[in-house]
């Protein structure tokens, strides 16, 4: 949008003939086809050229007397935003066809200390080549090719290395992203483990 207007004046569009839109009270859905329509109009008017990518691609919602409470309010008017706050459940709240806002406008921002462990390149390398596209655990087809050509399969440690598993082809397997997710997310993950080594010949029980 800047390639085409330059100050926030410039930026500014009118919504239905009018510049000021009572947010807590608009349609949702026909707000953003209406500002989609107003962008559509600026691009096919504008003689900036576009040098990569799509100038109108961030919306900045400009008021002169907007902070943090301000945001707030507006999103917790909807009646789903009372319901949460008065304590019912997600499957208590209305349909998607209530257009109601969730989330934050303005989320908060947390430090966090993460240990990462290194890796051998050369395991993951072999365990790959050595499923040859199919996962080693369901034994369905990787998903998809990566732009190389290869399939997409991801590595994952049996013993977890932050519980002292090792980087070795005896404690890894090459897995569909679902079943990836199934070893760190499901509710037996003993039990997933003790699958996997009965499976894969290689494996190494390290539990």
């Amino acid at each position: 949008m800047l390639k085409a207007r330059s100050s926030i004046e410039e930026l500014s569009i009118a919504i239905d003939g009018r510049r000021d839109i009572p947010l807590q009270s608009f349609d949702c859905i026909r707000l953003h086809h209406l500002i989609g329509r107003e962008q559509e109009k600026i691009r096919a008017d504008s003689d900036s050229p576009a040098k990569g990518g799509n100038r109108t691609k961030r919306i900045l919602l400009h008021h002169p007397n907007a902070d943090r409470a301000f945001w707030n309010d507006i999103a917790n008017a909807s009646h789903l935003g009372q319901q949460i706050h008065a304590g019912t459940k997600p499957s208590e709240a209305p349909s998607d066809d209530s257009h109601t806002l969730l989330g934050t406008t303005m989320p908060k921002a947390a430090a966090r200390t993460v240990v990462t462990y290194a890796r051998d390149p050369k395991v993951v390398v072999w365990v790959i080549a050595q499923a040859q596209g199919i996962c080693e655990f369901c034994g369905s087809s990787a998903p998809f090719h990566r732009s190389d050509g290869t399939p997409y399969l991801e590595v994952h440690h049996v013993r977890p290395l932050a519980a002292g598993g090792s980087d070795t082809t005896t404690n890894t397997v090459a897995v569909c992203p679902n079943c990836h997710r199934r070893f760190h997310h499901a509710a037996n993950p003993d039990e997933l483990i003790t699958e996997a080594i009965q499976q894969v010949d290689r494996l190494i029980d390290e539990r």
